[in-house]
């Protein structure tokens, strides 16, 4: 699905939620979120395609592909926290949104404790070859 179809399915689909919401609140609701999934599963199908880019174009340029697992492990965390905060936002559930950003940093977190390990290793080193 390319931009411009993406696009128009989701002003489609905004425009009828708005229409439908002082008829019937739920079937807005629904049609918004049935329009929304559709779209992100077609991203998530495009994004496999650019990782699977990035990981040749990491390996070409001799990178730790680890490292660049990682960072597209926490892109993926980032944008599914994000969806899912907005979506409770849009159902009127406030106290779900703020856990879903919780869970969302707390999962980056956990993420990126092998780098800075990494990183605090490195540095030790490098004050064990000065001293």
């Amino acid at each position: 699905m390319d931009i411009y179809t993406s696009i128009g399915l989701i002003m489609l689909t905004a425009m009828a939620a708005f229409t439908l919401r002082d008829i019937n609140r739920n079937a807005a609701v629904n049609i918004a979120i049935a329009g929304g999934a559709v779209v992100m599963l077609n991203v998530i199908a495009a994004f496999s395609g650019i990782t699977d880019e990035v990981k040749l174009i990491a390996v070409s340029g001799d990178l730790d592909i680890d490292l660049i697992g990682i960072i597209l492990k926490a892109i993926g965390i980032s944008y599914m926290a994000h969806v899912a905060s907005e979506l409770c936002r849009d159902m009127d559930e406030n106290a779900l949104a703020a856990k879903a950003e919780i869970v969302g940093r707390v999962m980056l977190l956990s993420l990126a404790l092998p780098i800075v390990r990494s990183i605090a290793e490195s540095l030790i080193e490098l004050v064990k070859l000065s001293t």
